[in-house]
């Protein structure tokens, strides 16, 4: 009987609430309460269930009534594919079999793991013979919210004694406040810089969009009061610390104080001296290794990001080898970046961000003079200074020469060759060319039938240069 909170009809909610208060989220948790007490005293109850209230928040209260008032004789985590009869579902399920009876103090749960064996015969015969794990029932009472997992966790301080976290803000309608840096050139008071997640580990990511914050009593603030939306983080705002994504692996980007959204979990040192070493431990495999030991939920709470152990010494001399200089100051040359200096010749797309430039566009690093940028970003900031002259008047430059104006593949290439200096040749053009993913192709025939479609996918499809013509080759 699996069927949540959510699915259940009024008449079967109320009885829950008036009955099974620590375990109304779940039929399946309410058969288990019912179970054991329909139970003799010392009776036996075993139950087949999902696995997911051994660690998701809103079951606490129940696993630690269980823990304190029945004996756990043996968990077996089967994980999916556990029965022949149920197909097209993914079910992690666990079986449990409980003793309706007080813990002795030294009694030990007893699990088995065999989640990771594919087959149904397989998993059978894994539950025979794999290795049991034995573990004081009381240390799951007295650690981690109670909750309950057979995955070895290293003792020690756990990363809450240094550390805080926090989610981001809910806008609950993200096309309307959140738009991609390069959709405007005028960033007013209207717009703040927003801090999003990464797909993977990188010093820098997840810096590419805008929040509609109108100086916080605007449109937003507006749905906060209707119960809309949720700011949330601020006491995280204007500090340094590592943002999280808070699915998959966790990957990690470091976060330099900027309003985040509620996919992104952040975390911030309670002392200066704590923010390397945390910034190595969330940026190593073994920080996400040792969160899911604890949560296998598909998103994370922000309070799971702090329960794993933390051993200070050890992470404060792997952040010393890491970043000998110190924290590393914002650098990019990702141009869907905000903190990204503009220029083509150290660029991961410097064709784009040539022919950006021709078209009179300028990336935020070079308009925000009060921007925190690195030293070596700031001097490839000024460089784009030479670039100005080659920028078109009207923001319109053909392909075929028109009007007297020189083609746009000329001056593409003029631009070019000045960006990178003595470095430019005939043979770094189809350098770049190649680089673009087209084996072979003259710079006319890319601007013709490749720039666009490659402008649109590196800019999430939310394109600012527009690509006209009449169809015909």
């Amino acid at each position: 009987p699996y069927l949540t909170r959510q699915k259940q009809n009024e008449r079967l909610r109320d009885f829950c609430d008036r009955n099974f208060k620590e375990s109304r989220n779940d039929i399946a948790n309410v058969f288990l309460d019912r179970c054991l007490k329909f139970s003799i005293e010392s009776g036996i109850s075993q139950v087949v269930m999902p696995q997911n209230w051994l660690f998701l928040p809103r079951y606490k209260n129940q696993r630690i009534s269980l823990l304190r008032d029945a004996s756990w004789i043996l968990l077996a985590k089967l994980g999916p594919g556990a029965f022949e009869t149920i197909s097209g579902e993914v079910v992690n399920v666990i079986l449990l079999t409980l003793n309706k009876k007080e813990p002795a103090e030294q009694f030990f749960l007893t699990g088995v793991e065999v989640s990771s064996i594919p087959s149904t015969d397989a998993k059978a015969k894994g539950l025979g013979n794999q290795q049991l794990v034995l573990r004081p029932q009381k240390f799951f009472r007295e650690f981690l919210d109670a909750r309950i997992f057979l995955s070895n966790v290293e003792e020690g301080h756990l990363l809450s004694k240094y550390a805080y976290s926090r989610t981001g803000t809910r806008t609950a309608d993200n096309p309307l406040f959140l738009i991609c840096f390069w959709e405007t050139q005028y960033l007013s008071d209207i717009w703040r810089y927003e801090q999003t997640s990464v797909n993977q580990i990188t010093n820098f990511g997840g810096r590419h969009y805008l929040l509609r914050w109108e100086n916080g009593t605007g449109l937003l603030e507006q749905y906060r009061k209707a119960g809309l939306s949720s700011i949330q983080g601020q006491d995280a705002w204007n500090k340094k610390g590592v943002c999280l994504r808070l699915v998959g692996d966790l990957p990690a980007t470091i976060y330099t104080g900027q309003i985040f959204d509620m996919n992104t979990g952040v975390i911030w040192p309670k002392k200066d001296e704590y923010l390397l070493p945390i910034l190595a431990y969330c940026s190593s495999k073994e920080y996400s290794i040792e969160v899911r030991k604890i949560d296998q939920q598909l998103k994370l709470t922000t309070a799971t990001l702090l329960k794993v152990p933390f051993d200070l010494n050890h992470w404060t001399k792997v952040a010393a080898e890491k970043y000998p200089n110190g924290l590393p100051k914002p650098y990019s040359n990702d141009p869907t970046q905000w903190i990204f200096h503009g220029h083509p010749a150290k660029s991961e797309h410097p064709l784009q961000v040539a022919m950006a430039r021709l078209l009179g566009y300028r990336w935020p690093a070079e308009l925000d003079a009060e921007m925190e940028l690195s030293n070596e970003q700031r001097e490839w900031v000024s460089k784009c200074d030479t670039l100005l002259e080659y920028v078109d008047e009207d923001g319109i430059a053909c392909i075929s020469s028109m009007r007297g104006e020189e083609p746009a593949t000329g001056r593409l290439r003029e631009l070019l060759s000045v960006a990178f200096g003595t470095g430019w040749s005939t043979s770094k053009e189809q350098e770049l060319i190649r680089a673009t993913g087209i084996k072979s192709c003259n710079l006319d025939e890319w601007l013709r039938d490749h720039f666009f479609e490659q402008h649109c996918k590196l800019f999430h499809h939310r394109p600012f240069i527009w690509h006209i013509w009449d169809g015909r080759t």
